[in-house]
């Protein structure tokens, strides 16, 4: 009994002191390590659409935009450390981290290889996209800069960076004017680009339509927009066939060869887009989407993947965007030889030289078809000008109706920061606690492996007197 005693007494002895020298050697080597203190705050997105990583105008949306010259540079002045710091000092102490929720972190970490996982649980992983992101200012760039510095310079920066998102990620309309009655414009170059300007702003208001249709602006939405563009294209319709009946134009030649090398240009650039999109479908084809991801429930992050899900998103955008041109090309193309077979039909009218019929009397048949023609075109120059204003009266409700979705869509309740700390590592915080276990973990586990090695020493003993 006694012999136990001490055993336990010895034990307990030797624990407790690779307990203390676990603490002692952990305070060595967290100073060593060089903690970083550092600023922190939590950037969250709660617009529609956040959780599909879909921007207000539709677009994909990341925090890069964090990183940007800009938004530093900004952040900079408004704390009033620029000239003393550098865009790169900030930008590379600068880190972002998505925040995924704690079941799909669970749902990841529990396989040691996303290949064990089925599909389904891989699709779900690489569709989710965080809404909440913990932005860290790290003060290694001066270490002499106060707590109050740091935080406010990471508060300035998420300021800026909500701003500079308002700007590329709402959805804004800028006012394109209605070519005016103008010496060098032609009333079908002004009918043409009202139609265009028409047709692009009426392609806008759907694609906003189907991105909100449940928006609202004084009852009327997107799509009642996108119905009076349609109107208005049908009313310039019917004058443009009455201009091309009428084979109205101040200069016929010099439209003709407008047009000429116009379509010249679209085809070299519609080969060239084809071209690109052939590149860049190649480029697709050789890209599939990664599983593994980045994610973090708090301070730690755990690595799970490489941005190939990335590259595949921004090479998906570049081929809807190519596509869409090559589209708009070709329409313009089908407009042009549409006008030049009207031309050829209706407008060039009489060459230089060209004898008129000999019944005529050529100073009267010029002139009446010359006062008559005056009259057409003023007259269509008149309803050019009313539609152009129709158009414009259009637009001004479209910009009101787009500032509106986007004063609902982003603002500092669906773009907040919160939890704006400044954190500097001490003996009691969660940093030096994993050092302190990791260090006095094992020299335990030494300490205990030493007692049971001398009590199997002393047991030997005993048992060797025993036999004497």
């Amino acid at each position: 009994m006694k012999t136990k005693t001490h055993w336990l007494r010895n034990t307990l002895l030797i624990l407790a002191a690779c307990v203390i020298a676990g603490l002692i050697l952990g305070v060595f080597i967290f100073r060593g390590e060089g903690h970083k203190t550092y600023a922190t705050a939590s950037l969250q997105f709660s617009f529609n659409g956040a959780g599909e990583g879909t921007a207000p105008n539709g677009y994909p949306f990341t925090t890069d935009g964090l990183y940007e010259d800009e938004v530093i540079v900004e952040a900079l002045r408004a704390s009033a450390l620029e000239g003393i710091y550098t865009v790169d000092q900030i930008r590379d102490h600068l880190e972002v981290i998505g925040v995924y929720p704690e079941n799909l972190v669970n749902q990841m970490t529990r396989y040691t290889s996303l290949l064990d996982a089925d599909a389904d649980q891989q699709a779900a992983l690489t569709d989710y996209h965080p809404t909440i992101f913990n932005v860290t200012l790290y003060n290694e760039f001066d270490p002499k800069i106060t707590s109050g510095q740091l935080t406010g310079l990471l508060s300035n920066l998420l300021d800026a960076y909500r701003t500079y998102f308002s700007k590329t990620c709402s959805v804004s309309l800028e006012k394109s004017g209605t070519p005016g009655e103008t010496d060098g414009y032609d009333v079908v170059q002004r009918l043409l680009a009202l139609r265009t300007d028409t047709a692009q702003l009426s392609r806008y208001a759907g694609k906003m339509a189907e991105l909100a249709p449940s928006f609202r602006l004084d009852g009327k939405g997107f799509d009642d927009l996108r119905i009076r563009y349609d109107a208005l294209d049908t009313e310039l319709q019917r004058l443009y066939a009455s201009v091309t009946m009428n084979a109205l134009s101040m200069d016929a030649e010099r439209l003709r060869r407008q047009y000429e090398e116009e379509l010249l240009s679209l085809r070299e650039e519609q080969t060239a887009r084809q071209e690109e999109l052939r590149q860049v479908e190649k480029l697709a084809d050789s890209y599939k989407k990664d599983s593994i991801v980045y994610v973090s429930t708090a301070q730690e992050m755990v690595k799970i993947t490489g941005n190939t899900s990335e590259t595949y998103d921004q090479l998906a955008s570049k081929r809807e965007a190519v596509t869409g041109r090559l589209l708009e090309i070709q329409e313009r193309i089908e407009t042009l030889e549409g006008l030049l077979a009207d031309l050829k039909e209706n407008g060039i009218g009489l060459k230089a030289g060209e004898a008129l019929p000999e019944e005529s009397d050529p100073s009267s048949i010029n002139s009446g078809k010359a006062n008559e023609k005056e009259i057409l075109m003023e007259e269509i120059g008149r309803k050019i000008t009313a539609l152009g204003e129709k158009k414009d009266a259009t637009t001004d409700d479209f910009a009101a109706m787009l500032s509106a979705y986007t004063a609902r869509e982003i603002n500092e309740q669906t773009v907040s920061i919160t939890e704006l700390k400044y954190k500097t590592p001490s003996l009691l915080s969660g940093a030096y606690i994993k050092t302190a276990i990791k260090t006095v973990g094992p020299l335990c586990a030494l300490g205990f492996i030493v007692c049971v090695a001398l009590l199997i020493r002393s047991r030997r003993k005993e048992e060797k007197m025993g036999m004497k």
